[in-house]
């Protein structure tokens, strides 16, 4: 009898450690596609970083040869390195999350989310300005080898490929914050 007690005790603690620990799918999913993200975006930054590097001494030496609304542009791309620091930064911070995720912290929840709709707001605003600031460097940019007709081109292109860039940026992100408020995983974290 005591010995049918002491099993039952064990097995029953056994299932409220195996409860509070069962880890719901999406969790499991949204965990490594949050580290794998992050190891890629730390990954793209690096090589970004070294490359930028290369160019901005070759860019250094020309500078003054472009017309003034290029050398806007170039500006820009001199400081564009030191945006890969901290872009780096946040994706180790993230692949961090990501594991601490997986053992169903309620911190790498929050820190998840709040990072996604960081970057949301951050995209959009890229998106914005590199929309405005495309539109003023063709409106005053000479296109003498190509025409008047390269400005009219480049313009919608432009546009156009930023918005699909946004989008590819923004629109995961959307889905990754609806997922990390459900109710599958806001209950897992509730019982942890």
């Amino acid at each position: 009898m005591k010995k049918t007690k002491r099993i039952s005790k064990k097995v029953s603690k056994k299932t409220k450690v195996e409860e509070k620990k069962k880890r719901p799918t999406t969790v499991t999913i949204l965990g490594w596609i949050s580290i794998g993200y992050a190891i890629f975006i730390t990954a793209s930054s690096m090589i970004a970083f070294i490359y930028l590097g290369f160019a901005r001494n070759l860019l250094a030496r020309s500078l003054y040869q472009y017309p003034a609304q290029m050398r806007s542009l170039l500006v820009l791309f001199n400081y564009s390195q030191l945006m890969m620091l901290p872009t780096m930064a946040i994706a180790i911070f993230v692949i961090i999350a990501g594991i601490f995720l997986l053992k169903l912290h309620a911190w790498a929840r929050d820190a998840l989310e709040v990072v996604s709709w960081l970057t949301i707001g951050y995209r959009i605003g890229t998106g914005i300005f590199f929309m405005v600031f495309w539109r003023n460097v063709l409106a005053h940019m000479p296109f003498p080898q190509a025409g008047p007709g390269l400005g009219l081109i480049m313009g919608p292109h432009g546009t156009f490929m930023t918005l699909i860039s946004t989008a590819m940026h923004v629109v995961p992100l959307a889905v990754i914050i609806y997922v990390l408020r459900s109710k599958d995983v806001t209950e897992a974290f509730a019982k942890s």
